[in-house]
């Protein structure tokens, strides 16, 4: 079969043409009939003539022509699309940076007027704090301030707000003047005196159980297993005891004098009662005699057994604390209170607290309901006090020359550790199996716990602080020599002496034991290289003593406190300052939270600071009555420990929110509205303080979107 005749008459006319004349090429073959023929030239191509060829393969140029000019056409056409949606995106993301910006700048300026709005209430809340009367409306405004934005004067307005608020539970209505109050030991029940009748009441619910009534004025105490209600009746000298359940007399015992106080032993066998003889009766409840006479120098105020029943503690009006043993009737102690508390430790697992002080004593407090656990007594001041590494046992360090070590549980005394000069500090080792002393007698000494075993470390003055290293293979002293000193604590070998052109006050390793910090009475503070003893670095402050110096977490950042009023931050590898915080007193002493993220500082200003570490920003201020000398985190960070010269330890919550909900739990009632336009201009912008039941007083009303402030009535809690 040969081509098409029209084909074969188009290909010789399209030769014939020639190139001169041009060729037409609107003759040539295109979709079906090019198809067709560029098959047939497949299968017989050699019946065409050369005319035919030519045309052929000019129609296939001509076809290919054409396809790449379509390509170019949709790749045109792609082009202008993507062009457009460029512009579309460009646009679009120059509309959103705008309409970003614009929002960033709205924030920040509802931010600012927030800030503002927030420290003239805090500034207002202290104001109020000092008009009497006023105290729930300062802690109202604290809490709305901190509503609005968490400032420095926020929080320390709320705190100091707080200390003078109590949380009332319940009110308990009496018909005259209430002279004394008593808890049966499980807590479920209170006793009171008002006038001629004694109360009994359910603590939870506030309820009135049993009400007993006399002739004459009496007063009212719970026996320890809270099964007597013992009745002094003032008139008649005379304390009766009543059983609480079926209000029926039980015993009646008969003084020469007034009965001014009472108390029963744990084990409720015993009575002891004061009369206004200044004597103190032990009386058996079984028989109702008179065991023991106990007569004192002064008037008597109070009077309580020790939790074995053994010791009896008498209150007198000389500002003494008389201990008596029972049995004997014998007087052990007197102490008198009121002294600094030198130092503060929270135990490994957070959940006790130890303090101590001038007073002679080292207490354990448990440290949620701060109750006292345990009593560990010296015969000086008490200026150091540390846990073991798994909390079991204890060391204290006093100016009676000792060290002693002791059950956490049961406050007995298992090592006593002499020293020919006070003692400055102790240490545990990490595996708490040595104890390192120091002390003013230019020695520091490692024990064995369970031994006593003593190898001494010898200084040319006195050692005044120590810490071991991460393993517990390395010991460093700092001592008032201008040297502070690491020793191999196996062989007792001095390994290396680290210089100062003054006293060393405290020593710390950093987190993986290759560096060591020193604070120095010549004005600096300084890195060294454990293993070279190379100094690393001198941090300089300004002609006043460094004090005390420790490692952030990582080991990166080294924070120092110093009598020149500032504490600052170094970035250990190059000794650049970083951060300089300051107070109104000498700081002594400084540390850094668990996580690294805060610091805290204890100053002479009666102050606790807590910083940012990062941005070196004040967050909360801790406000003691006198100097305050140690400060210290519980392990998960979430509370603080602090001791003063004012006497006092305390726990403090970090969470401002858990404080918050705290005022408001303690809230009488809230202020109306009309109150709340004293101090806020716009009161129907916002929902006021204070919560109810734990979420603040706000609601959207659909589909407005208005804010709403319920009633804040009665007791919030």
């Amino acid at each position: 079969m040969g081509p098409d005749p029209v084909h074969q008459c188009a290909g010789t006319s399209w030769r014939k043409t020639g190139e001169a004349s041009g060729r037409d090429e609107g003759r040539l073959l295109r979709g079906r009939r090019l198809e067709e023929v560029e098959r047939w030239q497949k299968e017989r191509g050699r019946d065409l003539g050369e005319g035919e060829r030519e045309f052929i393969s000019a129609s296939l140029e001509l076809k290919e022509r054409e396809k790449a000019k379509e390509e170019r056409a949709r790749a045109e056409k792609e082009r202008t699309r993507k062009r457009i949606i460029q512009g579309v995106v460009i646009f679009s993301i120059f509309s959103l940076a705008l309409a970003g910006l614009a929002y960033d700048q709205m924030l920040e300026a509802n931010d600012r007027k927030e800030e503002a709005l927030a420290r003239s209430l805090a500034s207002q809340s202290e104001q109020m704090r000092g008009i009497t009367g006023s105290l729930m409306e300062s802690i109202q405004l604290a809490v709305e301030s901190l509503r609005h934005k968490e400032t420095l004067e926020g929080i320390t307005a709320l705190r100091r707000s707080m200390v003078l608020q109590p949380r009332i539970i319940a009110k308990l209505q009496h018909d005259d003047s209430v002279s004394t109050v008593s808890f049966s030991s499980d807590g479920r029940k209170l006793a009171t005196s008002s006038g001629k009748k004694a109360y009994l009441w359910d603590v939870e619910t506030g309820n009135e159980l049993r009400m007993i009534v006399h002739e004459n004025w009496i007063e009212a105490s719970f026996s320890s297993y809270g099964r007597m209600l013992d009745i002094i009746i003032d008139d008649y000298n005379t304390a009766y005891l009543w059983d609480i359940e079926t209000g029926k007399e039980l015993r009646k015992i008969v003084h020469d004098n007034s009965v001014k106080a009472v108390a029963f032993s744990p084990d409720g066998r015993l009575l002891a009662t004061a009369d206004s003889n200044k004597t103190a009766h032990l009386w058996d409840l079984g028989t109702g005699k008179e065991l023991q006479r106990l007569v004192h120098d002064d008037s008597i105020n109070a009077i309580a057994f020790s939790p074995d029943g053994r010791i009896l503690a008498i209150a007198g009006s000389g500002y003494m604390a008389y201990l008596w043993d029972v049995e004997t009737g014998k007087e052990l102690q007197r102490l008198e209170h009121g002294s600094r508390v030198n130092a503060v430790a929270f135990s490994p697992d957070g959940e006790k607290l130890i303090t101590a002080s001038d007073d002679g004593t080292a207490r354990i407090w448990d440290a949620h309901s701060v109750q006292e656990l345990q009593r560990l007594e010296h015969v000086g001041p008490v200026s150091a006090a540390v846990f073991s590494p798994d909390g079991r046992m204890l060391a204290t360090a006093s100016d009676d020359h000792t060290a002693r070590v002791w059950n956490t549980e049961t406050g007995k005394e298992l090592q006593r550790i002499e020293h020919d000069s006070p003692v400055n500090a102790v240490a545990f080792s990490p595996d708490g199996r040595r104890l390192a002393t120091a002390s003013r007698d230019s020695k520091a000494c490692l024990w064995d716990v369970e031994t006593g075993k003593e190898e001494r470390l010898e200084h040319n003055d006195s050692v005044y602080a120590l810490a071991f290293n991460p393993d517990g293979r390395m010991l460093a002293t700092a001592s008032f020599d201008n040297t502070a000193r690491l020793w191999d604590v196996g062989t007792g070998k001095e390994l290396q002496r680290l210089e100062h052109w003054g006293g060393v006050n405290e020593v710390a390793f950093s987190s993986d034991g290759r560096m060591l910090a020193t604070a120095s009475s010549d004005y600096t503070a300084c890195l060294w290289d454990v293993k070279t003893g190379k100094q690393l670095q001198e941090l300089k402050h300004d002609n006043l003593m460094v004090n005390a110096v420790a490692f952030s977490p990582d080991g990166r950042t080294l924070a120092a406190a110093s009598g020149d009023n500032t504490a600052r931050l170094w970035d250990v590898g190059t000794g650049k300052e970083l951060q300089r915080l300051e107070h109104d007193g000498p700081i002594r002493k400084v540390a850094f939270s668990p996580d690294g993220e805060k610091l805290i500082t204890a100053s002479d200003d009666n102050i606790a600071r807590i910083w940012d570490a990062q941005t070196g920003q004040e967050l909360q201020r801790l406000e003691h009555d006198g100097p305050v000398s140690a400060a210290v985190f519980s392990p998960d960070g979430q509370k603080l420990a602090t001791a003063s010269d004012d006497g006092k330890a305390q726990i403090w919550t970090l969470d401002i929110k858990e404080v918050m909900g705290d005022a408001c739990r303690r809230a009488a009632e809230n202020m109306t509205r009309k109150e709340w336009t004293r101090f806020i201009e716009d009161t129907d912008s916002d929902c006021l303080t204070c919560p109810t039941e734990g979420s603040f007083n706000q609601s959207s009303i659909w589909p407005w979107e208005q804010k709403e402030c319920q009633p804040c009535g009665g007791n919030l809690g």
